[in-house]
């Protein structure tokens, strides 16, 4: 599971990341923010590390 938090212009970015993922989005309370969570089954440590360096470039994108 990966799960991050980042503006609403920013999830078209992110999204073709998890192409094969299942996304659910939810908004802040004040609608300022978007919690950002995909459901993808990885087969290994490596690959996890490899997608959130491949996220990295992503202006004010946080990891959770």
């Amino acid at each position: 599971m990966f799960k991050f938090i980042t503006s609403k212009e920013k999830l078209s970015e992110l999204k073709p990341y998890f192409q094969d993922a299942e996304i659910r989005t939810k908004p802040s309370s004040k609608g300022t923010y978007v919690s950002f969570t995909a459901l993808e089954i990885m087969l290994s440590p490596e690959e996890i590390i490899k997608r959130y360096k491949s996220l990295s470039h992503i202006e004010g994108l946080i990891s959770l």
